[in-house]
């Protein structure tokens, strides 16, 4: 299996992975309000995972998935939920906290992996105090190329298995169905694992409803970052993430894969994901969990996935947090809003260990 395209690879991994490690801490598709600009819907999607004619026939698939995912966006504009432009919002407090410890301080900002131009500018305290820190902390730089290499090893199936035989046909046709709505040929995928076709999935229906990897607030800072020359460090890595994904027990693969099919066929999706983000913008970590929580116990071992996806790299995060507090640098520190609230977020473990935590 070859990709011609190595780097539409890596840029289709990073978008990919970032609406799995979403959708599956959500337990839906990672949708919102459609946004002035028209994004480029599946175009950072792998040209094929195939040579030959079906190399041509799954690029001409994908490049259609990409004119009826901008089209959908067009026409489906005016039954999307729209949501307050964080630009001059009234909120007592925004998604970011202040940690003190006695040598110095981090600002905690739980960011959303995709956006929309109504994002921006973000508070005015947020800007400052990224300008203030001395260096940028995200979960992954997705500004530097992986190892594509790497990457299509990890994610593809090996010789004589695929998508199809690694699923129920029930829900295989369910899986058919949803790429067909995309006019995406499900041969063009087969061989990727299930994790990459439900984010690919996920992905396609955040484009359709308006969303945009390029407007995430994670690659935001990044380029600032890079623009300033501050220094960044990575909490895990690109590799990381997708070797954390791929390690998933198999059942647990096919529950993710699972439940973005279902919550593509759900028709709360949009408005489950709209509360979320609009609590995010109010800075309101308890309405975050709450609707996660929600949205969450429609789906199959969603606990399970959370578990490995959510809390166990809490845990990692917590103890790398904790290393930066012993220092006299100040970092801003910018990972998934999921990861910070709840009884075992990042906020809740910094505290247990005695350094204070101020909403600002």
């Amino acid at each position: 299996m070859v990709f011609n395209d190595s780097s539409s690879f890596v840029q289709y991994l990073r978008g990919t992975t970032a609406a799995v490690l979403i959708a599956a801490a959500l337990g839906t598709a990672y949708t919102a309000s459609a946004q002035d600009k028209t994004p480029p819907a599946v175009q950072n999607a792998p040209s094929s995972p195939m040579t030959g004619a079906g190399a041509d026939a799954a690029k001409a698939a994908l490049a259609r998935a990409s004119a009826a995912v901008s089209k959908a966006t067009a026409s489906g504009a005016a039954a999307v939920v729209s949501l307050k432009p964080v630009a001059g919002s009234s909120a007592a407090n925004t998604f970011m906290w202040e940690v003190s410890s006695k040598t110095t301080k981090v600002y905690l900002y739980g960011t959303i992996h995709v956006g929309k131009s109504s994002f921006y500018p973000l508070p005015a305290v947020v800007e400052d105090a990224f300008t203030a820190a001395n260096n940028l902390v995200v979960e992954a730089d997705i500004s530097v190329d992986t190892s594509s290499a790497e990457a299509r090893k990890i994610v593809i199936y090996p010789p004589n298995t695929n998508l199809e035989k690694a699923t129920s046909p029930a829900l295989y046709a369910r899986v058919k169905a949803q790429l067909q709505r995309y006019e995406m040929a499900p041969d063009a995928v087969r061989l990727l694992k299930p994790y990459m076709v439900g984010g690919l999935l996920s992905m396609a229906e955040m484009t359709r409803l308006g969303y945009d990897s390029s407007y995430g607030v994670d690659g935001y800072f990044l380029e600032a970052a890079h623009r300033t020359k501050k220094p960044i460090i990575e909490l895990e890595s690109q590799i990381g993430q997708i070797k954390m994904l791929d390690g998933l027990a198999p059942d647990l693969q096919i529950a993710y894969l699972e439940n973005a099919v279902l919550s593509l066929e759900s028709a709360k999706t949009t408005e489950q994901i709209a509360a979320l983000v609009s609590a995010w913008q109010e800075g309101d970590a308890i309405k975050v969990e709450a609707v996660a929580k929600q949205t969450a116990a429609l789906y199959r071992l969603n606990d399970a996935i959370d578990e490995k996806i959510i809390f166990e790299r809490n845990i990692k995060m917590t103890e790398k947090i904790v290393a930066f507090l012993k220092t006299d640098q100040t970092y801003f520190i910018a990972v998934g809003a999921l990861h910070l609230v709840g009884r075992r977020g990042l906020l809740e473990a910094l505290r247990t260990k005695g350094f204070q935590v101020v909403q600002k």
